[in-house]
């Protein structure tokens, strides 16, 4: 089954993501530190500042960059893996961005983002999309997320989606996975992308107001008013977005958030029989693994309705006693938890197998 991939990763700007193609796989002490990038935005003057989780997972420092060039170094403040969001605070004086209700837009809205794309080939300055809200659900029917037309790629993750009042109602995170649509169906999708919706921060947000004092009294009360064009959202984008730089080390730590591209390669022609066989076994083992993802993801969205649906039960006191529902959601949540926590570690697990088996095709290319 065709789920949707994460494009929170985007290639290093500053340093090299991985062994260059003549670097010897038998000499690790050399492996460089891993720099992936995303994009995320500010919720408060005073520095706190969201992304999503599988742009900042695994990683040892992280810094923000703003449009005037300026950066400023990022703790971690509170994580959600299970809505893939990240909340983040940085020192400084900035221009937040306000976050609105996502449960307010209608299909067929406009909206419009801002991120940072694949920043090595098309450089860090900001790209804006704009595009309108497709439907109230993901892949897989997923509720939580909105699926958007604005045109997204590597990199956009972490995002501002904003609607034409200049309010955030949803965080870029994911786009539907085309190479695993054209293996099921022989068509390419095209343009189908993905916003957690903004109820899913507010809820974070609110979670971490209790820890942080002044949190809740530093976000900005959502805008009234609909702008007519794109070009009036801009500034305000402009101002409250960041290049979010996120390093780790080794350079396998960090990637446990986003499938690597299938060892698929052809595997080239002279190499030893050992060496075939070991590409086999690894190639092998990486499909096992992307067929258990992607039942993952189906046992992962059928606990997210369980959950919303127990939440609302409690919410509007329906369906059994209360204290049975508490338990129920209890248990709901940590199995949640840890569907996340294996998917986790089964896509740290595959770019452990996707980047053996391209050093073992390089060497038979004959690399030097």
């Amino acid at each position: 089954m065709a789920l949707a991939c994460l494009i929170g990763w985007g290639p290093a700007w500053q340093a090299a993501l991985a062994q260059s193609p003549g670097a010897s796989p038998s000499a690790p002490a050399a492996a460089p530190q891993r720099v992936a990038t995303g994009t995320g935005f500010f919720v408060t003057a005073d520095g706190y500042f969201v992304t999503c989780f599988h742009v900042i997972v695994g990683s040892q420092s992280i810094a923000l960059r703003n449009l005037k060039g300026q950066t400023f170094p990022a703790r971690v403040v509170v994580t959600d893996r299970v809505n893939d969001l990240a909340l983040l605070k940085a020192e400084g004086s900035f221009k937040p961005l306000p976050v609105g209700a996502s449960a307010d837009m209608r299909r067929g809205a406009a909206i419009v983002t801002m991120g940072f794309p694949n920043v090595r080939q098309q450089g860090i300055e900001p790209k804006v999309t704009d595009g309108i809200i497709n439907s109230f659900s993901g892949a897989n029917n997923d509720p939580r997320v909105f699926q958007m037309s604005a045109p997204v790629q590597t990199g956009n993750s972490g995002g501002p989606l904003v609607n034409m009042e200049g309010n955030v109602i949803g965080v870029v995170a994911s786009k539907l996975d085309a190479a695993a649509m054209a293996r099921e169906t022989g068509d390419i999708p095209q343009n189908v992308n993905y916003a957690i919706k903004s109820q899913y921060l507010q809820e974070l947000l609110e979670r971490a107001g209790a820890a942080e004092p002044g949190l809740r009294a530093g976000l900005p009360r959502p805008l009234a008013g609909e702008k007519a064009r794109v070009v009036d959202i801009v500034p305000a984008l402009e101002e409250g977005i960041a290049l979010v730089v996120a390093r780790s080390q080794p350079a396998t730590a960090g990637r446990a958030a986003e499938p690597a591209a299938a060892p698929m390669a052809p595997v080239p022609e002279g190499l030893p029989d050992e060496r075939r066989e070991r590409i086999a076994r690894l190639v092998t083992e990486y499909r096992l693994l992307q067929r258990d993802l992607g039942r993952m993801g189906i046992e992962e969205i059928a606990l997210v309705n369980q959950v919303n649906s127990l939440r609302l039960m409690l919410r509007f006191d329906q369906g059994p006693p209360a204290e049975q529902r508490q338990s129920e959601l209890a248990a709901a949540a940590k199995r949640l938890e840890d569907v996340g926590t294996r998917k986790a570690e089964t896509i740290r697990r595959m770019n452990e197998l996707a980047v053996e088996v391209r050093q073992l095709q390089a060497q038979g290319r004959g690399s030097t």
